[in-house]
Formats: C-alpha cells, sequence, structure tokens
C-alpha cells in the first residue's frame, strides 16, 4: 500500500536529494542531527537577529534556519543559516538552501494532511495566517517573490490551495507563477485570492487589517478563490492550464497557429479563462466551463457542453456571441478551431455540474454563488437562474431591523421566515418536502407574509421572491428544482385550475417530475428536489379541488404535504398580533413590505454558513429540537395523521430557535417555539386530533348529501308520512329511500336506504367499500353480518341497500377533533 505521507517524509528527509555538495567541499545536510553543534546566536556583521524562523520537514526535524536583522532606515536583511558536514565536523553557514527549497510548515501540513493550504509569502505572513485562519495550513516558500521558481512544491500534490499575495505588483506576478506550477504539478485546486482595491502596497495578513477590510473578509475571499469554481483569475493565467498544441491565450484573445510555420497565426475569439471541466453527479453531461467579459465589464460564466462541441459548435457559438464574447466568423466549409480547442482542453479542476438548488456533496448551490467547505468540491447551477429571484439587496443588518424585528411578538411572521429557513435542514434530518397554506380574505395580510418569507432567500422579482401558482406543470417542476432545499413561495392557489390543484401539491411536496420518455422509448432522467413551500389564497386547497368539475376528491395525504393555516390572527388586525406603534394592520404591512423590497437575499445564505461551519453538530441540535417540539406538541390519542404533521412544524420551530441562536433574526429563540406550537394546536384541532381525517371525510360527505339532497331519497313505504317534505321537488336521479324500520336495538329507527348506485355516486374518488366499513365503525351503518348490504321489501321487491341510520344527521364533529 502506499504512504500517503510518502511525498511529504520525501520532502523532510532528502530535500533535494539529499546531501549536496558545496563548491569548497562541504555536504548540505537537509535535516539537522541530534548530535549538531548549536547553531550561531549572531552574525559576525549584522549582530542578532530580531526574529529567526526554524523551517522543518513533515517529521518535525529542523532542516534550517532563516534569520531577519533590522536596519536603520526600516531596511532589513534576510538570510539563510544551515548546517553542512565537512571533514573535520559539522558546521553551521550563513549560506542558501540548494535548489529545490523546502517551503516553510511542511510539518504543519504532514500534521493535517487534509486540510486546505494557504500560500503567502514570508515566514511573518505565514505564521500570522495559521493563527488567523485555523482551517488552513499556512505555508511559504523562502527567498521572497523572486524566488518563487525555486521552491520545491511537491508536497502540494493533491491538495487544494489558495494563493494569497501581499498587495503589490511583484505579489501578484509570483502568485499567477506559483498556480501555473501547482497545476502542473496535479493539485486538486489552485485559486488565487483578489484582495480589493486600496490596501497598503505591501500589505499581507501580518500587517493591521485596515477598517476597509475585515478579517472575516479576507477569510470569504480566500475560501471563494478555491470553492467558487477555482479557475484562472485572468486571461492570460489561463494559459497555466495547458493549452492545446497551436493555441495560445493571449489578452487580444484566444489564437492559433497552423503548424506550417510560414502560415499567420490565427484570432479566434476574445479571451477567456477555462475555469475547469464539469459533469453532473452521475458522470454524465461532460462540458467545459469558461469565463469572459462582455464589453460593457460584466462578467459572464458559461457551460460549454462537449456533446455540442463534437459537431458543428454553431449552437455554442452563437450563443457566446450574443452573451457578449466576440467570435471569429466561421466559414461554412472550413474546420472549427474554437471547438477543436475546448475539445482539446485538459484541465485539473473538476466542477460538479447541478441542475437543482440546494446540497451537493458538501456544498450548497445557489443559482448566483455557491456555499461551501474549503474541501468540498466546486460545483455550478445550470438551471434557468433568470426565471428565479435569488436576488441580493441591501445588507443582513437592515434586514433584521427592518423586516425581522417586526416580526417579533407576531405569530405569524416569525412562524413564516422560520419557515422560509428551514429548506437546509431536510436533508440532514431525512425529512419529505411540503408546504404550509396561507388562507385568507383579500388585504388580509397573507401576500405580505408571502414577501416577508421569501426575503430571506431573495426578491426583485414582480411578486417579489415569491412566484406564481399560475404555471404548466413542467413550469412547476423547474420552479421546484430552482428552489431545492430553499424556499418556494406561491402565490395566490386561485390561479391554479382546480382540477389541477391536487396533483401539483402533490408533485411538488414529493420532489419528483412525472416519468416522461426519450424519443427512442427509453426513461428520461427526472429531476429531485426538496421543497418546503407557502402558499396562499383566499381557500383552502381542499375546497379549490372541490371546486373542480364534477367536485374533486380530497385525499387526507393532500391535506397533510399542504397544511392549511387562517391568516387572520384574530386580533383584528389581518394576519398580526401587535403592530406597535402603527396605526393600522395595513400600515403595518406596508412598513414590512418596505423593508422586504429593500433588503433581500442575506439571511438564507447566512444560516447555510452557520450550518457550514458545523454541520454534524448543526444538524444534531436541530434534531434534539425537533424532539423536544415533539414532546411539547402531541397529546396521548393524537393520530398517526397529526404525528405525521407535527414533524413539519417541528421542523420550522427548530430552524427558527437555530437562527435566533447564531443571531440571524433577532427574537428569543423560543419564539419560534411558540409560534409553531399556537397555529400547530389550531391546526391539529381543525384537522382532527383523535380520528383519522380519512374517517372524518367519509362521515362529511355522506352527511353533506343527506342534508343537501333530502329529495333524492323517496319514501320506502306507501303509507309513510312525509308531510314535512309537502311541496318539495323530488329529484330526477336518487340515492335511494327513507322511512322506518327496526335497528340494533330492535327499536324502531328512521334509516336512509341507499342502493348500489347511490352509494358510489356519493363516494365518487373515495373507496366506497372502505367508507362502508368506516361508517358501521362509528355506529351509524346496520349490516347483515359481515355483509355491508341488507335486504329491505319495498312495494313488493326486495332489495339490498346500504342502511343508514339518521342519527348520523345529529353528529358533532368538534368531539372528533379534541
Amino acid at each position: 500500500m502506499t504512504d500517503p505521507f510518502e511525498t511529504l517524509k520525501a520532502a523532510a528527509g532528502s530535500t533535494s536529494g539529499g546531501a549536496q555538495q558545496a563548491a569548497d567541499g562541504g555536504d548540505y545536510l537537509p535535516s539537522v542531527p541530534d548530535d549538531a553543534p548549536a547553531p550561531p546566536a549572531r552574525h559576525s556583521r549584522l549582530g542578532v537577529p530580531s526574529r529567526v524562523w526554524v523551517y522543518r520537514g513533515a517529521d518535525g526535524r529542523e532542516a534550517f534556519r532563516v534569520c531577519r536583522f533590522d536596519k536603520e532606515g526600516g531596511e532589513k536583511d534576510v538570510l539563510p543559516l544551515t548546517l553542512w558536514r565537512f571533514p573535520d565536523g559539522l558546521k553551521w553557514r550563513w549560506k542558501g538552501v540548494p535548489d529545490p527549497r523546502p517551503l516553510y510548515g511542511l510539518n504543519r501540513l504532514a500534521a493535517r494532511p487534509d486540510a486546505p493550504v494557504l500560500i503567502v509569502e514570508g515566514e511573518k505572513a505565514a505564521d500570522a495566517a495559521e493563527t488567523l485562519f485555523p482551517g488552513w495550513v499556512a505555508v511559504c516558500w523562502q527567498g521572497g517573490s523572486n524566488a518563487m521558481n525555486k521552491a520545491d512544491w511537491s508536497p502540494l500534490e493533491g491538495q487544494r490551495v489558495a494563493i494569497l499575495p501581499d498587495a503589490d505588483e511583484p505579489g501578484r506576478k509570483a502568485a499567477k507563477a506559483i498556480r501555473g506550477a501547482l497545476i502542473k504539478l496535479g493539485v486538486r485546486a489552485a485559486g488565487i485570492v483578489t484582495l480589493p482595491d486600496g490596501l497598503p502596497k505591501g500589505w499581507d495578513v501580518a500587517d493591521a487589517f485596515p477598517a476597509s477590510f475585515s478579517l472575516s473578509e479576507c477569510e470569504k475571499l480566500i475560501a471563494a478563490s478555491i470553492a467558487q469554481t477555482g479557475g484562472p483569475s485572468t486571461a492570460a493565467d489561463a494559459a497555466a492550464e495547458g493549452w492545446p498544441a497551436g493555441f495560445s491565450m493571449t489578452p487580444s484573445g484566444l489564437w492559433f497557429q497552423p503548424r506550417d510555420a510560414e502560415a499567420k497565426a490565427q484570432w479566434i475569439s476574445g479571451p477567456f479563462d477555462v475555469l475547469g471541466e464539469a459533469r453532473d453527479s452521475s458522470g454524465s453531461g461532460w462540458s467545459v466551463v469558461i469565463r469572459f467579459k462582455d464589453r460593457d465589464g460584466r462578467e459572464k460564466v458559461e457551460i460549454l457542453p462537449k456533446a455540442k462541441l463534437t459537431t458543428t459548435g454553431n449552437e455554442i457559438r452563437a450563443h457566446l456571441v450574443n452573451e457578449g464574447l466576440e467570435m471569429k466568423r466561421r466559414s461554412p466549409n472550413s474546420g472549427d478551431p474554437f471547438a477543436d480547442c475546448l475539445l482539446a482542453m485538459r484541465s485539473t479542476q473538476r466542477i460538479m455540474l447541478c441542475g437543482a438548488t440546494g446540497w451537493a456533496g458538501d456544498s450548497f448551490v445557489l443559482p448566483s454563488e455557491v456555499i461551501s467547505p474549503v474541501s468540498g468540491e466546486a460545483a455550478l447551477f445550470t438551471g434557468e437562474a433568470k426565471a428565479l429571484h435569488f436576488g441580493r439587496r441591501g445588507d443582513l443588518g437592515c434586514w433584521r431591523r427592518d423586516v425581522a424585528s417586526l416580526a417579533v411578538g407576531n405569530t405569524r411572521a416569525v412562524f413564516v421566515i422560520s419557515l422560509a429557513l428551514a429548506g437546509p435542514l431536510l436533508k440532514g434530518l431525512n425529512m419529505e418536502g411540503g408546504g404550509f397554506h396561507i388562507r385568507g380574505g383579500s388585504s388580509s395580510g397573507k401576500s405580505t407574509l408571502a414577501m416577508v418569507a421569501g426575503s430571506v432567500w431573495g426578491g426583485g422579482g414582480p411578486l417579489g421572491f415569491a412566484q406564481s401558482w399560475r404555471a404548466t406543470a413542467n413550469g412547476l417542476e423547474s420552479i421546484a428544482a430552482g428552489h431545492s432545499d430553499t424556499f418556494l413561495a406561491l402565490d395566490e392557489l386561485g390561479q391554479l385550475a382546480p382540477d389541477e390543484a391536487g396533483g401539483a401539491a402533490y408533485m411538488i411536496a414529493n420532489g419528483q417530475a412525472k416519468a416522461r420518455l426519450k424519443t427512442d422509448g427509453t426513461a428520461r432522467a427526472r429531476p429531485n428536489w426538496r421543497s418546503l413551500f407557502l402558499s396562499t389564497g383566499e381557500i383552502s386547497l381542499g375546497d379549490h379541488i372541490q371546486a373542480a368539475k364534477g367536485g374533486g376528491n380530497v385525499m387526507a395525504g393532500q391535506e397533510l404535504r399542504v397544511i392549511d393555516l387562517k391568516a387572520d390572527a384574530g386580533a383584528g388586525l389581518g394576519a398580526w398580533d401587535d403592530i406597535g406603534a402603527y396605526p393600522t394592520g395595513a400600515a403595518f404591512s406596508d412598513a414590512l413590505k418596505a423593508g422586504a423590497k429593500a433588503h433581500y437575499g442575506h439571511a438564507g445564505p447566512e444560516f447555510v454558513r452557520v450550518l457550514l461551519s458545523d454541520i454534524d453538530g448543526m444538524t444534531a441540535k436541530a434534531a434534539a429540537y425537533e424532539a423536544e417540539f415533539k414532546r411539547m406538541a402531541l397529546r396521548a390519542g393524537d393520530t398517526g395523521q397529526i404525528e405525521r404533521g407535527v414533524r413539519r412544524f417541528a421542523l420550522v420551530a427548530a430552524a427558527g430557535r437555530l437562527a435566533a441562536e447564531a443571531g440571524i433574526v433577532p427574537w428569543e429563540p423560543l419564539a419560534a417555539f411558540g409560534a409553531a406550537l399556537h397555529l400547530f394546536d389550531t391546526w391539529a384541532k381543525g384537522f382532527g386530533r383523535t380520528a383519522a381525517r380519512e374517517e372524518t371525510s367519509v362521515l362529511k360527505r355522506l352527511l353533506g348529501v343527506l342534508q343537501r339532497e333530502g329529495s333524492a331519497f323517496a319514501a320506502s313505504k306507501e303509507d309513510f308520512d312525509d308531510s314535512m317534505r309537502s311541496g318539495e321537488a323530488r329529484s330526477m336521479m336518487t340515492y335511494g329511500f327513507y322511512g322506518v324500520q327496526k335497528g340494533y336495538k330492535d327499536t324502531e329507527e328512521s334509516f336512509y336506504f341507499i342502493h348500489r348506485d347511490g352509494w358510489e355516486r356519493i363516494f365518487k374518488g373515495m373507496d366506497a367499500t372502505q367508507a362502508a366499513k368506516i361508517i358501521k365503525q362509528w355506529g351509524y351503518l346496520t349490516t347483515d353480518g359481515g355483509r355491508y348490504q341488507k335486504a329491505l321489501k319495498i312495494k313488493g321487491r326486495t332489495q339490498k341497500l346500504y342502511w343508514v341510520s339518521a342519527a348520523i344527521l345529529e353528529h358533532d364533529f368538534a368531539d372528533d377533533l379534541e
């Protein structure tokens, strides 16, 4: 088995191949032995050094020293101190290390081989970086910016490396050269940190951070240099990737030199960077990712599928020209050097292509950014970002002040913001998607709640971050995939056709598109997502489904996937409990909407960063909060459906509590628990805590028919007294009969006698046999032994009928809900 530390150990024990001989006959020793003499404490001419840095090998043993001597006027001398073997013994000399020179920090790298590496210029900066950025291993090379080509970079093979240059031109030049060397070496990723303008010339991380540039901002830039795409920072730097033979990149663009030396070089396109080779999670869809600036200076990143490059490439060329990359016009009968170049291009950088937002390995993909631990693979969103509204405006502090602080004391506002934050927890808690539907009349505040919730992730669209229910099934699939693991707000359910509502709700909550076939008859890959969503509308999902032509059937599963909540808080202020100093609920809504339009898109990504700072610990804490909420919310006797519904409320409560503990939202941590508990209790009472939803649905369906359509039941006997119905119009379509017969207790009871056709019409869309079983269990169906139908002679003819006791008309559903 190969020793994973072999490269590092080689750097420690045999730098430059072991002992090297000097011109005067001495041999350089790359590792200081135990019997070595003590190094000199001072230089004969420069005196005592002000700083001493000890270079060590991967085994921790000293290799050599670098000493700094301060001089008058702020000048300095930096000299290496090395150990040499001579015939008369070991001697320290103020002499340089033979090339290639080992890196400073090899012992740190050996101790943490899986940590990403940060290269800085100078030992002082390396020591500072090791303290400032504990998630990184800080290293440097010996000799300054002009000596980078003398360093031994081989211990960094296979690592993810960020290069933080000094804030000057020599530092930037050295960083580019180092990156080129690392790519040829075979690192996993190599990125250059782009420092902001305005820093003091020569600034590095050992200096004080200026007011305009904080430590946290620097840390984000370092992580972004390799966590996003890790590609070249300039067009000229792309040459470090290794352009195919005959091709070269210059500031004016891509050029091709034919093999004929006398032939003139051909300009192919404007300048661009190759960021890497990309593919999806299944290893398909191999593409080349490039970055360029259009003529207005806007940066564009484009994914170029290799499959399309192998054809004429015209579609790709046209698209790039449309996006602003200048291209040479291709002659119809000539080859395509641009496509040839990209097909032959090889990059060490790998990028994951993601058709949905959310978790991709250890990274979290959004249309505009990828939030990733420094060790995660780069990723890119391939969906239609322009159709989504993951924009960003204002800042988190102002959002907290102008939006989240107004939510404090308002149950529904706290709840929907917590709901919007909960999406990133779905995967870790192994939870299915689902949603909540806020139901209320015009001006009730439901649309404001959707806008407030949406501001957690974005805004700027016609409905803020929200999308419209008015879309095709394909459109809703694309929208859902574009909000996976985040949050989806869907406005105005009434815009969706009633006969499509149930299927659409199932599809979004279940997280999978409809199965479709390719032209060859094989199955297409089905997009998947995990979606938490908030819907708004004037009526409930169930009522909307029932409004379908012919009357739709509402399944309990649909009502559990989209939990119905009233917008009205009951305080006479619409959706609000407390409007503070605002004169009306409408004025309070206007203030919330103004805040959500001015500041959005910060809280959700920040919550993801908090999770990634300790993903295992935060997931465990969320699971503990979920369990705690369920203990507080559930009662003895609650049905399995209530236990299923409570988990989504618990998820929302856990997210709101974690966000409060992280300082993302301004409420007390348990405020989210209080809001979720209140709404859960209200929903559970309305849904039914002790009777399964299917049972109450069956009873309500039957009771509704008996109450609405009494004229569809004829008297079972000629002499039956129906004087109370004198003058009532008779229905042309009957369900059966009504009359008096002996019941369970051998006493006369009033019954509805329903024939099979009428029974099946009553329970259309339901399991009619299961309905009979439920009604019998409730004591309203008289049966004949194990048969649900019982014989009855009516007008001389015996018929098999369902005997339903008229006592069902007095059924109190409130008893089932408690």
